[in-house]
């Protein structure tokens, strides 16, 4: 097998109990910056790494999610981790569940928050943005197009031209987002 660099970043308590922080879409490791608090007051140590083509996390081609759960096992034996739990926000969540799904004897416990629902469902498509909408039908029309997009152009795209990060989510959010995001702090964390 090959080495490769895999970037990753920790939050919270140094000693606690290791949670592997799956980014959501676009992002990066820093994104979980936001649980620093949270972390050192439950005792929890955040282990937050770049998937392939993210943050500082070299690109590889081909990846599936299932591989990035060979990535975290890969990660967590380096930092001597036996057990941990998965955390995954967003479009983070189906690498949490690749984790919990792969090495399920390594899973302390599987946790998503804001994961995609039941986009198969018309009325979950129809609350999406034209954008959204338009993305989904593609993938159940043409069910290998977003893996071929999102699995290899994207974070090509992203780790080549990282401010184009800031665009995308901003294009997607509400108003009430829009000016979080227009924050330097918060746009610091995510991108």
């Amino acid at each position: 097998m090959a080495h490769r660099h895999l970037a990753y970043n920790e939050y919270g308590d140094p000693d606690g109990f290791p949670v592997i922080y799956c980014h959501g879409f676009p992002s990066s490791s820093r994104e979980a910056q936001f649980l620093q608090p949270v972390a050192l007051a439950q005792g929890a140590r955040i282990i937050s790494p770049d998937r392939p083509g993210y943050g500082r996390s070299e690109f590889r081609p081909h990846r599936t999610i299932p591989s990035w759960a060979r990535d975290v096992a890969v990660l967590a034996d380096g930092l001597g981790i036996e057990r941990f739990a998965t955390l995954g926000v967003s479009g983070g969540g189906p690498y949490a569940l690749a984790c919990a799904s792969s090495v399920p004897e390594r899973i302390a416990g599987c946790t998503l928050v804001c994961p995609l629902g039941p986009v198969y469902l018309t009325p979950v498509l129809a609350q999406m943005n034209r954008a959204a909408r338009t993305n989904f039908n593609l993938a159940r029309h043409a069910p290998l197009l977003p893996g071929v997009l999102f699995g290899t152009v994207a974070p090509w795209i992203l780790s080549a031209w990282p401010g184009i990060i800031g665009r995308v989510r901003r294009f997607n959010a509400s108003p009430a987002d829009v000016a979080e995001l227009a924050d330097p702090g918060t746009r610091h964390l995510l991108d």
